[in-house]
């Protein structure tokens, strides 16, 4: 289930062009099985102070209960407290991302720059660059958003960007998969790379020995497998 809050100018409102156009893109597929008309799409409007209420309260039961104590879901009547912590498992387990906020910045470029700590990027790239790198090393992501352009800037025009190349091995289907190996910078063109994955690294099973093993010569603690830089 998806759940989006968003703000609209006034005309988009009026006759519910947005909430039709919506409404015909949740039912595009399977439109008309059992139950889609009712449960498929639903909107309600909220004000300002409302909509801040909602979005917060729906992020907190969804991460730690903060603030919820006592409050209980209303479908399933189990404690909030008790459900975020089987929510955030379930997210971490499957590596889900629970929100997604529209109009930000890329938030791999703010990952990757975050990798290159007190390097100045001005003499490989530009003051531009450097400003998003460094604001991404303090963690102030208002001034990450600033320093790419601010909200809702296309992808093109932000200042740094996630760099991918094609990997040398192939997937478990035998296909090609691009992986990220560094930033550059899209207004100073995409074959200048700063990289900031340097070291590949493997899992690979630790080597058993070729003795025979008794009760007394064996080793009292489990093998475990050991990890090597390529």
């Amino acid at each position: 289930m998806w759940t989006l809050q968003s703000r609209f100018s006034p005309q988009w409102i009026e006759g519910k062009p947005v909430i039709d156009i919506m409404r015909k893109y949740s039912m595009k597929e399977d439109g008309d099985e059992r139950g889609a008309a009712k449960n498929r799409f639903d909107c309600k409007h909220l004000n300002r102070g409302g909509a801040a209420g909602y979005i917060a309260k729906y992020i907190a039961k969804n991460i730690d209960g903060y603030a919820l104590e006592g409050e209980r879901d209303h479908e399933t009547g189990e404690l909030l407290t008790d459900s975020a912590a089987a929510i955030t498992a379930w997210a971490a387990t499957w590596r889900i991302p629970q929100f997604h906020p529209i109009g930000l910045p890329t938030m791999g470029s703010y990952r990757e720059c975050r990798r290159i700590r007190s390097i100045s990027l001005t003499e490989t790239f530009d003051e531009e660059v450097e400003a998003v790198r460094a604001a991404a090393d303090a963690g102030d992501f208002m001034a990450y958003m600033t320093a790419q352009g601010g909200a809702n800037v296309p992808r093109d025009d932000q200042r740094v960007r996630v760099a991918r190349r094609v990997a040398n091995e192939l997937n478990a289907y035998d296909e090609e998969v691009k992986k990220v190996v560094g930033i550059f910078a899209p207004h100073l063109g995409e074959s200048h790379v700063y990289e900031t994955r340097t070291t590949q690294w493997r899992i690979v099973a630790s080597a058993v020995d070729s003795e025979v093993l008794t009760v007394k010569s064996a080793s009292g603690a489990p093998r475990v497998l050991s990890i090597t830089v390529g």
